[in-house]
C-alpha cells in the first residue's frame, strides 16, 4: 500500500479554477506528486489521477466534500461504482484515507491490477462523463481534457500507464 502523501496544492486552489476541464498540478516540488484532477461543481467532490515520483505508479483518488472525522469508524474497503460514458466499469476496491483533513478514497495498481487497469484506461479514454457513487455519495465529472491531463502526469512521472495498464 502506498504511503500517505500530503496534499498542499488543492486546498489552496479556488473551486472556480478547478471547475474547468481537467487540470494538472504538482505538490511539493522537492518530493513531487503529479496530479490530474477535476471538480464536480455540483457537490465539490474531486477526482484525481496522480503519480508519486518515488513510486512511479499511478493512483486514483476520490475526495468527498466532507471533513475527515477522527472519531468515525470508516469501512476497511469501499467498492465504488464507476460509469464512464454511461457504461459501468469494474473498479478495484478503494480504501479510506484522511486527505489533508478531507475524506478520501484511494486505489492503486496493487489494489487489484486488472480492475485498476480497466478503470484507469476508462478514465483516460472517457469522452463524455465519469460518474462515481459509493455509500451515500455521488459525483459526476466531465471527461473534457482527461486524456491530455493524465498524459501530462505520466510524462512528468516518467511512465506511460496507458501502455502498462
Amino acid at each position: 500500500m502506498r504511503p500517505f502523501m500530503p496534499v498542499l496544492v488543492l486546498p489552496l486552489m479556488a473551486p472556480a479554477v478547478l471547475a474547468a476541464p481537467w487540470q494538472t498540478g504538482t505538490m511539493d516540488p522537492e518530493d513531487p506528486t503529479y496530479l490530474a484532477y477535476q471538480l464536480d461543481p455540483e457537490n465539490e467532490s474531486i477526482l484525481i489521477v496522480d503519480c508519486y515520483h518515488f513510486l512511479g505508479s499511478p493512483g486514483i483518488w476520490v475526495l468527498a466534500n466532507k471533513a475527515w472525522e477522527q472519531t468515525t469508524s470508516y469501512a476497511p474497503e469501499v467498492e465504488p461504482e464507476f460509469a464512464v460514458d454511461g457504461i459501468e466499469i469494474v473498479a478495484p476496491k478503494f480504501h479510506y484515507y484522511d486527505y489533508q483533513g478531507r475524506e478520501g478514497i484511494f486505489a492503486g495498481p496493487l489494489s487489484e491490477l486488472e480492475a485498476f487497469s480497466s478503470l484507469y484506461s476508462a478514465i483516460f479514454y472517457a469522452e463524455q462523463s465519469i460518474t462515481i457513487s459509493y455509500f451515500d455519495k455521488r459525483a459526476t465529472f466531465s471527461a473534457e481534457g482527461a486524456a491530455e491531463a493524465i498524459t501530462s502526469v505520466e510524462e512528468a512521472c516518467g511512465f506511460e500507464a496507458t501502455a502498462q495498464y
